[in-house]
C-alpha cells in the first residue's frame, strides 16, 4: 500500500462494498469493476500495485512495464 494513500485492491474493495476482499475475485462483480478502473487515473497507483491487483484478482501473472498497461492488463480480464 502506498503511504498515507490507499491501496488499489482496498480502493477497489471498499468502492464495491462488499464483505471481504477476495469477494473482487467473483465473476459477477467484472462489470463493475471494470467501470471503477477505467474511472481510474493509471498513474495515481504505482506499477507494483497494478500488478499486484492484477495478480491477486486473476490469478496470473503480467508483463507489462508501465501503469498504463498493468491498468489495459486488468481491463482486459474484467471484459467478458
Amino acid at each position: 500500500m502506498t503511504r498515507g494513500k490507499i491501496g488499489l485492491l482496498d480502493l477497489l474493495w471498499k468502492e464495491l462494498g462488499t464483505d471481504y476482499l477476495s469477494d473482487l475475485r467473483l465473476e459477477e462483480f467484472r462489470p463493475t469493476l471494470y467501470r471503477l478502473t477505467a474511472s481510474l487515473d493509471a498513474e495515481g497507483f504505482p506499477l507494483e500495485e497494478w500488478t499486484d491487483a492484477l495478480r491477486y484478482l486473476s490469478g496470473r501473472c503480467c508483463e507489462v512495464r508501465t501503469a498504463h498497461e498493468a491498468k489495459e492488463a486488468m481491463l482486459r480480464y474484467f471484459t467478458p
